[in-house]
């Protein structure tokens, strides 16, 4: 009886694993080893596991988490799931900035207003 049961959360997890992310839990390491990946080094230097663990926690960064599982008492991510934290954090659209400046908003807003003008519509009150 009792073989049985573990059995079967061994292979739930491994259904989670694969089935949500697409991933298997053979590629996923603890915080500390993913620490080391080359994409999250900076001047050759691994990131901190807090860093890590800070970015897979609350709202992570501007919204941005890095997708973690619990696994006993680790916590565990791939290579790709944090290629994927970066590609979303830069919203990588090819021109190099990840946010707007505030003139480049500011410009944004003036157009928007313009176009609404010439529409008909009075954004006066």
């Amino acid at each position: 009886m009792q073989r049985e049961q573990s059995n079967k959360t061994d292979s739930s997890i491994g259904h989670l694993g694969a089935e949500e992310t697409g991933v298997g839990l053979d590629d996923a390491v603890t915080l500390s080893r993913a620490a080391k990946f080359k994409c999250l080094q900076r001047n050759g230097r691994p990131a901190h596991i807090a860093t890590l663990y800070r970015w897979s926690q609350g709202s992570g960064v501007r919204g941005v988490k890095l997708f973690c599982w619990q696994i006993g008492g680790s916590r565990v991510t791939t290579l790709r799931e944090c290629q994927k934290f970066l590609e979303r954090l830069s919203h990588d659209d090819g021109s190099g900035n990840c946010c707007p400046t505030r003139m480049e908003r500011e410009r944004s807003q003036r157009m928007a207003e313009r176009e609404l003008a010439e529409d008909g519509f009075n954004l006066d009150p």
